[in-house]
């Protein structure tokens, strides 16, 4: 969303007055993702509790590390989704609205793996979104915590970031070399 707004607001050719590294890109907008994130997340999880009954922070630790996972899923998404901008330019927000509705079918959001057919199954198991909501109704409603799906999430995560963030480096230098940064607002 961040990337989006500056090309929206016309704003983006104007953060390559500075001498911007690739390295500080990525960091801006994970780091101002995180703290969007904090600002909406906090007051939904001190909401739960009176207004559902839901006490998210019962979980304890493994909330923290469902959390941290998700966070970098969602940043390895939206560091895909913004190379893809900047390979493809503003056409390619399509593909960026689309992405969530069509991962969270396959993530089990709202449903357990077991509903899915065998072979989706085989195919959303490659997601760490799965091993996350699995793992957080586990805990929500049997009061059991499988480290194992925490830490499969996590390392799911973790090699998809890496291959995200290269995937950022090739798009912005080759934007850079066609020339497609200067009119990515236009």
């Amino acid at each position: 969303m961040l990337f989006l707004e500056e090309i929206w607001s016309r704003n983006f050719t104007n953060l390559f007055v500075a001498p911007l590294k690739v390295s500080e890109i990525i960091t801006a907008l994970t780091s101002t993702a995180l703290l969007r994130t904090l600002i909406g997340i906090i007051p939904a999880i001190i909401l739960m509790n009176p207004l559902f009954g839901v006490s998210l922070l019962q979980m304890g630790p493994p909330l923290f590390l469902l959390f941290l996972s998700l966070y970098l899923f969602g940043t390895t998404l939206g560091l895909l989704v913004t190379s893809g901008l900047l390979r493809f330019g503003p056409a390619f927000e399509n593909v960026a609205w689309s992405s969530l509705f069509i991962l969270a079918p396959l993530g089990c959001v709202y449903y357990p793996l077991s509903i899915l057919p065998d072979w989706l199954q085989i195919l959303a198991k490659v997601l760490p979104l799965v091993y996350l909501f699995e793992e957080a109704r586990s805990i929500l409603v049997n009061n059991v915590v499988n480290y194992n799906n925490i830490m499969t999430a996590l390392a799911l995560n973790l090699f998809y970031f890496a291959g995200a963030v290269a995937i950022f480096y090739l798009a912005f230098y080759g934007a850079r070399k066609k020339g497609t940064l200067v009119n990515m607002g236009e």
